[in-house]
């Protein structure tokens, strides 16, 4: 009985402990950029840049290693080719030696003096044949020598042009592998600063580069253009509430009204604005972008939105070529304005107030 006791003891307190973890398994979440502190969020930014470096540069190292152990190769097979022409070179440069020192010991001995130092005519062409096929042979080993020594230099200079060619290879190499060896020492620095949270923190970046790549950059490099064609259509935003006085009009316009206009965009139908006095900003929930700027208008009625900053994920974005991309982009009102003239332009919570004139 005190063993079944004991049993169904431990069996309450396991139903109570996987209750417990079903309550608060859910509450425990990953750790995400935007959940840091300001400092924290720029220092991960800084960190993601170099993923980011790593990454593309990944596939470059790769090739320039591949070109390294090319060049090294065909260095190797040519330094074995110039050992055996060396070889050859020499073999051919002794049997030369040979033949001169023997051209040498006839000294000036002509066809006459062999003709009266013979005892008969088989010697006289004997001899006449084989002063002739030692000269002969003479100059054919100075051509081969020539020939082999032409060789021997051309193989050389073959390896010196590969071995700079393999130096510049190096050279870019080490260049690109300056971006893996940052992000080795930033992910030490990490580790230091977040401690245990960094592997959670680690694994929502890697997912984030992913992210970055297929959508969020795409739609940033792609915002100003999808704006124009937003300003081409002339599109009237709705909702719009007008207070005229004697010689101006009051226009208040919605958060609401723009962002309907931005969702019968292709691609901007998760965009919205937001805004608060003296900002506008631009969100993306599913691309996790955030874009805050000025808003101001012209003569003709075309809101020009300049953009201030930019956050994904919470981490301020400072690629020079996206921001530039996106530097200005504007949405034209004229149509909604009846030939009015604007005079100016508030940002308020949740509207735009537009001050407008019946002339120009």
């Amino acid at each position: 009985m005190l063993r079944f006791r004991l049993a169904h003891r431990y069996l309450v307190l396991l139903i109570l402990f996987a209750f417990a973890l079903g309550i608060w398994a859910p509450i425990s979440r990953a750790v995400v950029p935007e959940d840091l502190t300001e400092g924290e969020r720029r220092m991960v930014a800084d960190h993601f840049s170099l993923m980011l470096a790593a990454e593309r540069t990944r596939e470059i190292l790769e090739e320039l290693d591949d070109q390294v152990t090319g060049l090294e190769e065909e260095i190797r097979q040519l330094e074995d080719r110039v050992r055996a022409a060396e070889e050859t070179y020499l073999e051919v440069r002794s049997k030369t030696a040979i033949a001169l020192r023997w051209i040498h010991r006839m000294g000036t001995t002509s066809y006459l003096e062999v003709l009266l130092g013979s005892a008969s005519l088989r010697e006289i062409l004997r001899k006449a044949e084989v002063a002739r096929a030692a000269a002969r042979g003479a100059l054919a080993s100075l051509d081969e020598v020539r020939g082999e020594k032409r060789a021997l230099d051309h193989l050389r200079g073959e390896i010196a042009e590969l071995r700079a060619e393999l130096e510049d290879v190096r050279a870019r190499r080490d260049e690109v592998a300056v971006a893996a060896e940052e992000l080795g020492e930033s992910r030490e620095r990490m580790v230091e600063s977040f401690g245990d949270e960094w592997p959670d923190l680690e694994a929502e970046l890697t997912l984030l580069m992913a992210m970055w790549e297929e959508d969020a950059e795409p739609y940033l490099r792609a915002l100003s253009e999808r704006f124009a064609r937003i300003a081409e259509r002339g599109v009237v935003p709705e909702n719009v509430t007008v207070e005229t006085s004697l010689f101006s009009v009051r226009a208040t316009v919605p958060e609401a009204s723009l962002t309907a206009l931005l969702a019968e965009e292709p691609g901007l139908e998760d965009t919205e604005f937001r805004f608060v006095p003296g900002e506008a900003r631009l969100i993306d929930s599913r691309h996790r972008l955030s874009i805050r700027g000025d808003l101001e208008i012209d003569r003709f009625g075309v809101v020009t939105y300049r953009v201030s900053s930019v956050e994904f994920a919470g981490m301020p974005v400072e690629d020079r070529s996206i921001l530039d991309a996106i530097a200005r982009l504007e949405l034209d009102l004229g149509p909604a304005l009846g030939g009015m003239r604007p005079q100016g332009l508030t940002v308020g919570a949740g509207e735009l107030e537009l001050v407008l004139s019946f002339f120009s």
